[in-house]
């Protein structure tokens, strides 16, 4: 299924049947492994592997995330040129101080994504979100992440414009991923 328009913001999500042990109907303890693709601005995250996803923790946690991202007023987010903006988000959200501890909310990237190194970033203003992504380096000696000469992809969609995909999301979670 594809929630949004791939050339400016979109979410795949896809059951693989073969990937999914055969329960029993009554069991609670169901995974949904599948494919999570997120369309950044006509590009797809994760970019360098497909990735397996557990489909009922991901979608879950991207839509929470959404529904908690903050207003950017404290930071000019919107202003700043997207390399600034998304290194100043990478760099905070992953930080151990407690100067700008609240940035973190802006990463919403699920774990699947995020384990393959891959930022996805939303930057809401009244009723708009400003999203920012890339596939970003770790360097293990620092114990950090850094762009590198990857390219940052960038769009922006109005809340409206958001909420079908998460009300697609929402539903695509309630009859239990047969779509």
């Amino acid at each position: 299924m594809v929630f949004g328009d791939p050339n400016r913001f979109a979410v795949i999500v896809k059951v693989i049947d073969e990937w999914n042990e055969k329960r029993e109907l009554r069991s609670r303890l169901k995974f949904y492994n599948g494919i999570l693709i997120f369309c950044v601005d006509g590009f797809l995250f994760p970019q360098v592997e497909v990735a397996v996803s557990s489909l009922c923790v991901d979608v879950p946690w991207f839509i929470r995330l959404i529904e908690c991202v903050p207003n950017a007023d404290k930071y000019d987010l919107f202003e700043l040129d997207k390399v600034d903006t998304f290194c100043f988000l990478l760099n905070n959200s992953f930080s151990d101080t407690k100067e700008n501890d609240d940035v973190r909310y802006f990463l919403v990237s699920p774990p699947t994504l995020s384990d393959k190194q891959n930022m996805i970033f939303f930057i809401k203003k009244d009723n708009m979100f400003r999203i920012i992504a890339s596939h970003v380096e770790y360097d293990l000696e620092r114990s950090d992440y850094y762009l590198g000469s990857n390219i940052i992809r960038e769009t922006y969609i109005s809340v409206n414009e958001i909420e079908p995909i998460i009300e697609g999301l929402k539903g695509f979670i309630e009859i239990g991923f047969d779509l």
